[in-house]
Order: structure tokens, then C-alpha cells, then sequence
């Protein structure tokens, strides 16, 4: 039976043209507005269209796999269907688990320790596990951007400026002005005394 819904000849083209090219039927019904019910009516018996992976797709879905990502979110990167995600990566899957929850216990460890984690410079590999506990536990994240010494950490909310002081020695400052700690400080939702400000600066500056 048809669904109930009057819907326009464009939009079912539409919908007809997107599952062919790969995008998902949860895709196509938030882009176009319609139910997933609506897209798979229309879609009944339509051949996708397989899209050719290269050898750097897999193995890019691959990393991606090792990094948490669900296969979902592979396959609407590389536009196929998320079954062809798991088939590339499924050899993977049980490891990366592994791996997720080995490097999750290790930054709590470091959390409980210290309250404060610093990742690994160009080590990916922690991102994953770092939103999870940021969602779930409200542990917060701080990523900066620098040209060649990039930083993220994440830390307790009431350890804020034990991770500021952290994250400024991984950058190996000689000098810090109260107008870019000022910025630091907001960047980490606190705010640090004139004195606080004087003896950060007098430490960067022994570095």
C-alpha cells in the first residue's frame, strides 16, 4: 500500500536519484524532509549504484574504523551504503574495541591522577574515547590549534587551571603576555588572579 502522502514528483526523483547514488534512506530523509518510510516505498527494487573503492578508501575507512568511527558515519563519508563499511572493516571492529576501551581506562587513570590528560601530539587515536567521556561524564576538552605543536586535552571541570598551566608547558612558551592568558583562561572557563597571571608568566618565562 501507497503511503498516505501526496508527494510531489520532483521530490520522489529526488529521492529516487539520492538512493541510487549511494546516500543512505536516513540520509535522504533528513536532507529532503520525508519519512523513512516514504523513501523506502519509493525505492523498493532500485539498484544502488556501487561506487569503485581504491585501495586508499579502505584504507582510510579502515583508520577511520580504528578510531571509532561507526560504520555509518564510513559510508556516508565515502558514499556507500553502511553494510559496505562493515565488510571492509569487519575484521577490525573487535580490535578497535579493544583498543577504545584500553585508551579509555588510560585517560581516566591519568584523570583520577592528575585531573587533567594531554594527547599524544598527532596520536588520533584518543579523540574517539575523549567525546565519549566527554558526553557521558562531563569531562570537559580543549583543543588548540598551532601551526606546528598543536594541543587537546581534557580535564576535570574544577581542574582548569592545573590543565591551562599543563597545556602551556607542552608548548614550551619562553614568554606569555597577559592579553594571550587572558585569552587562554576564557578558552578554559576561568579566570586567573593578577597574581595567578604573574606567577604563570614568571614560570613560562624559567622554561
Amino acid at each position: 500500500m501507497a503511503p498516505r502522502l501526496n508527494i510531489p514528483h520532483e521530490i520522489i526523483e529526488r529521492i529516487r536519484s539520492m538512493y541510487s547514488e549511494c546516500v543512505s534512506s536516513l540520509g535522504i530523509s533528513k536532507r529532503l524532509g520525508v519519512s523513512q518510510g516514504i523513501v523506502m516505498y519509493y525505492t523498493r527494487g532500485l539498484p544502488r549504484r556501487t561506487k569503485r573503492l581504491t585501495k586508499e578508501d579502505k584504507e582510510e575507512m579502515v583508520r577511520m574504523c580504528k578510531e571509532g568511527y561507526s560504520n555509518i558515519e564510513i559510508g556516508k563519508k565515502f558514499g556507500v551504503h553502511s553494510s559496505t563499511a562493515y565488510l571492509v572493516t569487519r575484521d577490525f571492529r573487535g580490535t578497535t574495541r579493544r583498543v577504545l576501551r584500553n585508551l579509555t581506562l588510560e585517560i581516566i587513570s591519568r584523570l583520577l591522577e592528575k585531573g587533567f590528560f594531554i594527547v599524544p601530539k598527532n596520536d588520533y587515536s584518543y579523540i574517539t574515547a575523549i567525546r565519549d567521556l566527554c558526553s557521558r561524564f562531563g569531562i570537559r576538552k580543549v583543543s588548540l590549534s598551532r601551526k606546528r605543536n598543536p594541543v587537546t586535552v581534557c580535564f576535570l571541570p574544577d581542574k582548569s587551571k592545573e590543565a591551562l598551566k599543563a597545556v602551556l608547558k607542552q608548548l614550551k612558551k619562553k614568554a606569555t603576555s597577559y592579553q594571550e592568558l587572558n585569552i587562554l583562561s576564557q578558552t578554559f572557563g576561568i579566570r586567573l588572579s593578577s597574581e595567578e597571571k604573574r606567577n604563570v608568566i614568571m614560570i613560562e618565562k624559567s622554561i
